[in-house]
């Protein structure tokens, strides 16, 4: 006990964090230490865990590490994604929220971070930001964009690089229907105007896929943007670790069937007002300078 309130006083609780970190846990104890060392070089403001249920030790193992007083573990029993990062988003206090995988694999430092807040700073309407797949229309059976640079291999069913960069920042990103966990940052102000996550995709204790994708419509159909960003060096779930742990073995078959489900469901909601997502997202890349441009193709104002 001595030893924990000396730790906690060593890092004051934060009242007001600009980025609250969540983490979904599910059986991947062996990645926790690397995900750690990521997020303590990355000086995040505020992390938590939501340890849904493993029985692999993931519990005991994110206690050891969790010992500030921003640092939070919120125990659930099998409610997977949506309801899990539900509640832990009421527990956040961060301006911004950024999800992320028990299976990922985090940077040596904290530059992806960085760049996502300096992209919600240079644009107040970027209500969502993805740092590992973007899609156009409804899933990775349409046009899809990935964060593949660093030698890290690209997905089996996603292979266009980001095609522009954002003048203001001088980063690779891009604006996009919708893209995926993770990163999945979120302005909280944004997150909450449009109603939180869509609780229909799943039922508690199955898979939410796509919860995701349907966030990154509604922002655009509520006045708000979606991007993709290039985060560098981050390590998503195509990596081997992801295929030795979690839902692939717990529940691959819910999985599996969710993940061939989604699209039509969004495809149903979406269907008259993608025409109008489409010219927005069009009309915001417009703004954008296509990655093969020099420097000095760039517009005056964007030069120093």
């Amino acid at each position: 006990m001595k030893q924990a309130k000396k730790a906690a006083r060593a890092f004051p609780y934060d009242e007001h964090p600009r980025l609250s970190l969540i983490v979904q846990s599910f059986n991947h104890v062996r990645n926790i230490d690397q995900i750690m060392r990521g997020l303590r070089q990355a000086e995040v403001d505020e992390i938590i865990i939501c340890e849904d249920g493993s029985i692999d030790g993931s519990r005991e193992r994110w206690a050891k590490h969790l010992k500030r007083r921003n640092d939070f573990v919120l125990l659930s029993n099998d409610l997977h994604e949506i309801r899990a990062s539900d509640r832990a988003i009421s527990l956040s206090r961060g301006e911004f929220i950024c999800m992320i995988q028990d299976d990922d694999l985090l940077p040596p430092d904290g530059r992806w971070i960085q760049r996502a807040l300096a992209l919600f700073d240079a644009y107040p309407s970027l209500g969502c930001l993805g740092g590992f797949m973007g899609f156009r229309q409804y899933t990775w059976m349409h046009e899809c964009f990935q964060n593949f640079e660093d030698g890290h291999e690209s997905s089996p069913v996603c292979d266009n690089p980001i095609p522009t960069i954002d003048p203001r920042t001088g980063f690779p990103f891009m604006f996009i229907e919708s893209v995926n966990i993770g990163p999945f940052f979120m302005r909280r102000s944004a997150f909450e105007a449009v109603g939180g996550w869509d609780f229909s995709y799943s039922d508690a204790g199955n898979p939410g896929m796509g919860y995701d994708h349907e966030l990154g419509f509604r922002m655009w159909s509520s006045g708000f943007m979606t991007g993709l960003y290039y985060a560098p060096q981050y390590d998503s779930t195509f990596n081997e670790l992801a295929r030795k742990g979690g839902t692939y073995l717990w529940g691959r078959e819910d999985r599996e069937r969710a993940a061939e489900t989604f699209p039509e469901r969004l495809r149903q909601r979406y269907q008259d007002v993608y025409a109008q997502i489409r010219q927005r997202v069009d009309e915001s890349n417009a703004l954008l300078i296509p990655s093969s441009a020099s420097y000095l193709e760039w517009p005056s104002r964007y030069r120093a």
